[in-house]
């Protein structure tokens, strides 16, 4: 046998033969197998419908509830909102809870599809943005112990711009058209500096920016973190990395057994679809205690529509535990 990345452009004239053939055999085969994909999609939607459908209302009731709470915080309650710091601390909470939802959509369509993996990944880093937002929540509140979070959070960007710019210059993707003059690079590296004075020794690491919570001389990682505000959840995130990183411990999640028989996965699959949509749920439906007060008080009494939403969240929560994971 013969492998080589390379292929001739220019095929002779006996190949180009060949070629149709193939293409034209491939052809009548992607018809077939996108009728095989779309009876598969239709199987997975009976097997989990009830789990599927709980998603998507919850989903969609969290839009809801995400608008609702916004209009409160923004909008019809201007007071509580109407220093600066309170404004930016629900500006950048706001921000991470929609990401999530976002994600969140991410995972009912990969479910959807029979991609448990990748709606892992997304779980994964949904986790990611839950130990983000909860600690700001926490620790950064305008109130809070460490009100200096939202501002260390939002600048700890500025120590990696300087280089993901020079990286992107590196690969000539952009050639001449690049914006980057010597002004700019003047300037991210200015912020670099200042950040990494600000931020302290740590300021590479990604988790640099929640160093206050931590004991001095303590390393932020994720899992140091995640502590503070999620304990013994750690596990999860370390499980979801088999799905996200090509090290030999995902490996055998690309094996499935099938009788006696061992069959590799190279696509869609009806199983192991029940912890990453519980996961993600369980996330979201913390995040949204963020954005959606239980309670609001105004002249005309106190209104308790945020505190019914989140029963119907915790209701929709438990359906999908329920049906998404069947006989795993």
């Amino acid at each position: 046998m013969t492998y080589s990345y390379f292929v001739e452009r220019n095929l002779s004239p006996d190949n180009k033969e060949k070629a149709s053939e193939i293409l034209q055999n491939i052809s009548s085969w992607r018809t077939e197998n996108i009728r095989n994909r779309e009876r598969f999609e239709y199987h997975l939607i009976r097997l989990y419908r009830d789990g599927l459908e709980a998603m998507d209302d919850f989903y969609f009731s969290s839009i809801e509830a995400f608008d609702w709470g916004m209009s409160v915080i923004f909008e019809e309650e201007p007071e509580s909102s109407s220093d600066e710091e309170t404004q930016l601390y629900y500006q950048v909470i706001s921000g991470l809870v929609a990401r999530a939802l976002t994600a969140y959509a991410e995972v009912i369509c990969l479910l959807r599809s029979g991609f448990p993996g990748g709606a892992f990944e997304r779980a994964r880093f949904m986790q990611e943005v839950y130990v983000t937002a909860m600690t700001i929540a926490r620790y950064g509140h305008p109130l809070g112990e460490h009100p200096e979070l939202v501002e260390r959070y939002l600048r700890h960007r500025d120590v990696f711009e300087k280089s993901f710019a020079e990286e992107l210059m590196n690969t000539n993707i952009l050639g001449d058209k690049h914006p980057f003059s010597k002004e700019i690079f003047e300037a991210l590296e200015k912020n670099q500096k200042d950040t990494k004075e600000m931020i302290g020794k740590s300021a590479g690491g990604m988790w640099a920016w929640a160093s206050p919570v931590l004991p001095e001389g303590e390393t932020p990682t994720m899992k140091s973190i995640s502590e503070k505000v999620l304990p013994n959840f750690y596990f999860f995130y370390k499980l979801g990395s088999r799905h996200a990183h090509a090290g030999s411990e995902g490996w055998p999640l690309g094996h499935i057994e099938v009788g006696d028989q061992d069959g590799l996965i190279v696509g869609s699959q009806d199983n192991d679809l029940g912890l990453p949509a519980t996961l993600a749920t369980a996330f979201m439906t913390d995040l949204m205690t963020l954005v959606v007060p239980v309670e609001v008080e105004s002249e005309d009494g106190i209104d308790t529509k945020g505190k019914l939403i989140h029963e119907i969240l915790e209701n929709l929560s438990e359906i999908i535990r329920e049906n998404m994971f069947l006989d795993e």
